[in-house]
C-alpha cells in the first residue's frame, strides 16, 4: 500500500514536470529596465493549444526588502505556437501599492520614483508555479523643468511678466503640474539663500501649463528690486523634479534702453551660459566643442510667454572637435524685431540640452 501511495505522487511530479517543461518561457524585456512595463514583456512558446491554457501572471516589486508593488493578472488568451505577452495583452485583476502615492505616479509616468528595484513576474497555470523571472529596474529622475522667462540675471521694465519654463522631459507624461515660488532677492544674497531664508511673495501652485502670468491677486513686483524664483514640477504628490534658482530685476525703462548690441562672435554652446541675452542681427552664430565622435541637436525657440515659434530649423550635426554653425532666424515665422527668445538645443539621442537668451534684431529695421 506503501508502495503505491509513493507511485501515484511520483507519477504526479512527473507529470506536473513534464507538463511544465512543454513550454517555453523567457523574458525579452529590457533588463535592466526604465520603465515597469517591461516586466510584462515574456515569451510564451506552446506545442499545443491545450498547453496554453489557464495561465496568469503574477508580478512583484522590491525596493531592497521592503515590497512596493503586487499585481496579478486574469488568465492570459493564447495560442499554439509564439506568444508575445506585454502590458497591452493583459488584464490587471488585482494590485497593489504599499504607498498610496505611488498609484497615480505610476499610472501618469509608466515609472516608479527614482531607485533600484527587483522585479519579478511569475508565470501560472492555475495553481501550479511553472516559472519565475526577475529583472532589475533602475528608475532614474526625468531631466528636470527648465526656467526660460525672465532670464537669470535680466532686467526688465514690465512689474507682471509672464514667468516660462520648459516641462520635464520627456514630456509626454499625463497629469503633470507645477509649484512655482518667488521671493525677494536682498543685497548680498544668493538667488538660492533668498528662497531659503525669506518670506514668498508669490507662491502658484497646481499650474497646469508651462507658463503664467503674474497674478494680479499677489505681491506687486516693485522697480528697483531683486526676485527669485524656481519652479517644481509634480504628478500628484510626488515631486519628479525642480528648476534652477534664477533672479531678475526690475528697472526703469530708460536703463533697459541703455544696453548695447552685442557683437557677432561666434558664441559657444556650454551648460552654462551667460545670464544676459545675446543680441543677434537676423543671424546666431554658434561654436560646439564635441567631445565624442559625433552628435546632432535639434532646435527650438520659444516667445517670452513659453509658446514655440514655428518655423523650420535645420538641426546642428556635429563631428569630433570644434563646430561652428550660423543659424538664420529670419525663416521662424512671427519673429520680431528686439523681441526676446530662448533658444533650446537639445541633443536626439540624449536629451541633453543646452540653452540661450537672445534678442532678435532684424537689419531691415535698424
Amino acid at each position: 500500500m506503501r508502495e503505491m501511495k509513493w507511485l501515484i505522487i511520483l507519477c504526479l511530479c512527473c507529470s506536473s514536470f513534464c507538463f511544465s517543461q512543454s513550454l517555453q518561457i523567457e523574458h525579452y524585456g529590457a533588463n535592466p529596465s526604465m520603465e515597469l512595463s517591461e516586466l510584462w514583456k515574456l515569451q510564451i512558446v506552446g506545442a499545443t493549444a491545450s498547453d496554453l491554457q489557464n495561465i496568469w501572471l503574477k508580478a512583484e516589486v522590491k525596493r531592497g526588502s521592503n515590497m512596493v508593488y503586487e499585481a496579478t493578472t486574469e488568465t492570459i488568451p493564447l495560442s499554439q505556437g509564439l506568444n508575445l505577452v506585454d502590458q497591452f495583452k493583459i488584464q490587471i485583476a488585482s494590485q497593489h501599492f504599499s504607498e498610496m502615492e505611488l498609484e497615480p505616479y505610476v499610472s501618469s509616468t509608466g515609472r516608479l520614483p527614482t531607485w533600484q528595484y527587483s522585479a519579478c513576474v511569475k508565470v501560472f497555470q492555475k495553481q501550479v508555479e511553472l516559472k519565475t523571472l526577475c529583472i532589475e529596474i533602475r528608475s532614474d529622475n526625468y531631466s528636470p523643468p527648465m526656467l526660460i522667462y525672465p532670464f537669470n540675471g535680466q532686467e526688465l521694465s514690465n512689474t507682471t511678466p509672464v514667468l516660462s519654463w520648459l516641462a520635464p522631459v520627456p514630456n509626454t507624461i499625463d497629469g503633470i503640474d507645477y509649484t512655482v515660488k518667488l521671493v525677494e532677492q536682498h543685497e548680498g544674497q544668493t538667488a538660492q539663500e533668498a528662497l531659503l531664508r525669506n518670506p514668498l511673495r508669490m507662491q502658484a501652485q497646481e499650474v497646469p501649463l508651462t507658463s503664467m502670468p503674474y497674478p494680479s491677486d499677489a505681491l506687486l513686483l516693485e522697480v528697483g528690486k531683486t526676485y527669485a524664483w524656481q519652479v517644481e514640477a509634480f504628478v500628484g504628490s510626488t515631486n519628479i523634479g525642480r528648476t534652477e534658482v534664477w533672479s531678475f530685476k526690475v528697472v526703469e525703462v530708460s536703463e533697459q534702453l541703455k544696453r548695447q548690441i552685442r557683437n557677432q562672435d561666434y558664441v559657444e554652446l556650454t551648460t552654462q551660459m551667460a545670464s544676459n541675452p545675446v543680441a543677434v542681427i537676423q543671424k546666431l552664430n554658434v561654436k560646439f566643442v564635441e567631445s565624442g565622435s559625433r552628435s546632432k541637436f535639434g532646435i527650438a525657440v520659444f516667445n517670452e510667454s513659453g509658446e514655440e515659434v514655428r518655423g523650420r530649423l535645420s538641426a546642428l550635426k556635429n563631428s569630433s572637435g570644434d563646430n561652428y554653425h550660423s543659424i538664420d532666424f529670419s525663416k521662424l515665422r512671427g519673429i520680431r524685431h528686439k523681441a526676446l527668445y530662448t533658444v533650446v538645443f537639445t541633443n536626439t539621442e540624449t536629451g541633453q540640452r543646452y540653452k540661450l537668451s537672445l534678442q532678435y534684431l532684424d537689419p531691415d529695421q535698424l
